[in-house]
């Protein structure tokens, strides 16, 4: 570990990296859990790295502009539940050239004080969407929709897999797992004629 940090310090950008995965190992074995990819992590926040090895990492992304390894750090920053450093670190990556960072940052990049994340109390209604995203459209709620709430998050069933969602400041609704990371899904005007189902319990 002394040795991979004295590598990162010094630049090694896959130095950086192997440090931040060997510690996020740790972080994962320390909560008890399986290593299930950004989809599993997303949905229990115990699985971040600690606030200070956090800050730490972010600081060496903006001193290397290391493209892979502030990718990493944008993912931990994220399942922190911290998106304005999140979108930070990944706008190196979009400096650095590569266009899919700046695809996944550019609808975030307006948002000012509302890129936040406010804990959800209830199941939101109505359709929501995206541009540019792998799933464009959800139908959050109500109807057929099997969504839960849990720890403030929506958990959304669909196409046999669960995907996590946050609440931003003005109310439109941030990707956090492996399908939707990053994405900002607004409601469709006109689609909120719905009856949210209950905290823990899916749609009938």
């Amino acid at each position: 570990m002394a040795q991979l940090q004295r590598a990162c310090d010094e630049g090694v950008g896959a130095a950086c990296s192997a440090l931040l995965q060997r510690m996020r190992d740790g972080a994962r074995d320390a909560s008890g859990q399986e290593d299930e990819g950004l989809q599993r992590i997303a949905a229990d926040d115990a699985a971040a790295l600690p606030a200070t090895a956090r800050a730490w990492f972010q600081q060496r992304c903006l001193q290397q502009r290391g493209g892979r390894f502030c990718t990493q750090v944008a993912e931990q920053q994220l399942i922190a539940l911290d998106p304005v450093l999140a979108v930070q670190a990944l706008q190196v990556v979009c400096g650095a050239g590569r266009a899919s960072a700046c695809e996944r940052i550019a609808p975030l990049r307006g948002l000012g004080a509302d890129l936040r994340l406010v804990p959800l109390q209830q199941v939101p209604c109505g359709r929501y969407q995206t541009e540019g995203g792998v799933i464009d459209l959800l139908d959050v709620g109500g109807g057929g929709s099997q969504a839960r709430l849990h720890d403030g998050a929506i958990h959304l069933q669909q196409d046999g897999e669960t995907l996590v969602l946050r609440q931003l400041g003005n109310g439109d609704l941030l990707g956090m797992d492996a399908r939707t990371g990053y994405q900002r899904y607004q409601r469709v005007p006109g689609t909120a004629q719905c009856t949210p189902p209950r905290e823990g319990r899916g749609s009938p």
